[in-house]
């Protein structure tokens, strides 16, 4: 197929030392074995967030998603995805050439999936930006995180309940869900009190902007 997939250390990207990590492909068999495990109700659409050449994008469209967008920083890598997506003639695949952080349109968004793309900075701003979508769009997220770095960040967030945790390879895998008001959470994963007073403090706030 002719496809890029191959690697990128973080100064061949063209971007500030400061902000990406290097690129690797965390497309293929493991990628499509997370996703299979979870729910993907009709009209799912999954976002990958820091999604290089498009490899993960590649694999879930195997999946059935409504749409995947891959949001990517690096001009160089959005170009690469763009033309890996055009040799496999996919239609419900597009790459977004924008900082994850600074990435808003996710309303319709229902899966997010990250193999620890960028610095925790980004990924608080990230949780920002989940808080302000849910407020709009109140619905289910499942938060898929390979190589956790920042996962003290997204427990910190009191959005998402950690569901479960595995290892692929040397890199942990955790899968988190935001689960709606209307939604109670599930019996078997009980959030912790740490966990239970930030989703309240969040409740909270919400009480009162409304």
């Amino acid at each position: 197929m002719g496809l890029d997939l191959d690697f990128v250390p973080a100064e061949g990207l063209g971007l500030s030392p400061d902000s990406p990590h290097h690129h690797s492909n965390s497309g293929g068999p493991d990628c499509a074995r997370i996703f299979r495990s979870l729910r993907i109700p009709p009209g799912s659409v999954a976002a990958d967030l820091g999604s290089g050449k498009g490899g993960a994008a590649i694999t879930l469209r195997e999946l059935p998603f409504e749409e995947i967008v891959g949001v990517e920083i690096s001009p160089k890598l959005v170009s690469i995805a763009n033309e890996n997506a055009t040799r496999l003639k996919l239609r419900n695949v597009r790459f977004v050439q924008c900082d994850a952080g600074a990435f808003t349109d996710l309303d319709r968004i229902t899966h997010i999936y990250m193999y620890n793309p960028f610095p925790c900075e980004v990924v608080a701003r990230v949780m920002k930006n989940i808080e302000a979508s849910i407020e709009s769009v109140d619905r289910e997220i499942t938060l898929i995180y390979r190589n956790p770095i920042c996962d003290a960040v997204i427990r910190s967030s009191g959005l998402f309940e950690r569901i479960s945790s595995t290892m692929i390879g040397e890199h942990e895998c955790i899968i988190y869900r935001y689960a709606p008001r209307s939604v109670s959470r599930s019996d078997d994963t009980q959030p912790s009190p740490r966990d239970s007073s930030a989703a309240a403090g969040l409740w909270r706030r919400r009480a009162v902007t409304r």
